[in-house]
C-alpha cells in the first residue's frame, strides 16, 4: 500500500490456495465483495454474496469418491500447460460426477504397436487431442 498509493483498507491478500475454488471463499473472507460494490458506487443488495452453492462444489471437490485414470497422447506433453485447457476440463467434468481425474500424458512419438498395451495399462480411457498436425500422430 505505502509503495502504490492503493489505501490499506483496498489491499486484498491473494494467497496461494489448495484449491481453485477456495481463491473466492478468501476473497469474500477479505470483504472482497463489498469493496468492489462501495468503490463501484453499486447498492449489494445483501451484506455479502450468497456463496452456498460454491463451498458445496469447493467441499465436494475435497472429496471425491471415485477415480478415473485417462491417458492423454500428444504431441507436446512436455510442456506444461500445452494441453490445460483440456486437463482442466476433465478436471471439472470430474467434480459433476464426483470423479478424481488422474491424467497420464504421454509423448504421442514414443507410442509403437509394441507399447501401446502398456501405455494404456490401467488407463479407462484416451485421448488424442488435435489441431496440430499430423507429425507423431500416425
Amino acid at each position: 500500500s505505502t509503495f502504490t498509493d492503493v489505501p490499506v483498507d483496498r489491499i486484498i491478500e491473494s494467497i496461494d490456495a489448495p484449491s481453485l475454488f477456495d481463491v473466492p471463499l478468501a476473497f469474500q473472507k477479505q470483504g472482497m465483495d463489498q469493496k468492489v460494490c462501495d468503490f463501484l458506487h453499486l447498492e449489494s443488495p445483501k451484506p455479502e454474496a450468497d456463496m452456498e452453492a460454491w463451498k458445496k462444489l469447493d467441499e465436494r471437490a475435497k472429496s471425491l469418491k471415485h477415480h478415473t485414470k485417462i491417458t492423454l497422447v500428444g504431441k507436446y506433453v512436455e510442456l506444461e500447460d500445452a494441453y490445460i485447457s483440456v486437463t482442466d476440463a476433465l478436471q471439472h467434468a470430474g467434480y459433476l460426477y464426483n470423479t478424481k481425474i488422474d491424467v497420464d500424458k504421454v509423448q504421442a512419438e514414443d507410442v509403437t504397436e509394441d507399447n501401446i498395451a502398456d501405455i494404456m495399462k490401467g488407463s479407462d480411457g484416451l485421448i488424442v487431442p488435435g489441431g496440430f498436425g499430423t507429425r507423431g500422430l500416425e
